[in-house]
């Protein structure tokens, strides 16, 4: 991998080169602009970590982009669909088994999707609203998806 190459994996993260050297590399800022300026060679971890980062993206739209023509085949295109979107690390956070480094692809991953499919509308998420809509039920990913489409109601 060179330095453009991995610069234009960093942006289609959605990291910028400080939160990639912190989050993906745990490096000094300067070493990561170093890698992309081809200054240094990029050792194959960190390479092998943005490559995992970039199919976790792709499988996220891939999965959401099923389930969308899944419901359009069965009950026709819907007016809208609502996802949830994290806008904070720390709301991301909130989810069983997330990692920081997971965040920012997940934002990615939900752009992409909204530019696909006119009719998903992300849905900003907000814990304190969440749990007291959850109401003592058990936190899932669908259940923060059926709080998304009630909120937007």
């Amino acid at each position: 991998m060179n330095g453009t190459t991995l610069q234009a994996l960093r942006l289609s993260l959605g990291y910028t080169p400080q939160e990639a050297a912190y989050m993906v590399a745990a490096v000094p800022l300067a070493t990561w602009k170093n890698w992309e300026s081809n200054a240094q060679s990029i050792p194959d971890e960190i390479e092998n970590t943005l490559r995992k980062l970039v199919s976790y993206k792709r499988q996220l739209i891939e999965e959401a982009r099923g389930q969308l023509l899944h419901i359009c085949n069965v009950q026709g295109m819907p007016e809208s669909l609502s996802l949830t979107y994290y806008g904070t690390e720390t709301d991301w956070l909130t989810q069983q088994d997330a990692t920081a480094v997971q965040w920012k692809p997940h934002c990615m991953a939900m752009a992409a999707l909204a530019e696909e499919f006119p009719v998903i509308e992300l849905v900003l998420f907000d814990n304190n609203a969440y749990q007291s809509w959850l109401d003592g039920r058990l936190d899932s990913q669908l259940m923060r998806d059926q709080w998304a489409s009630v909120v937007t109601r």
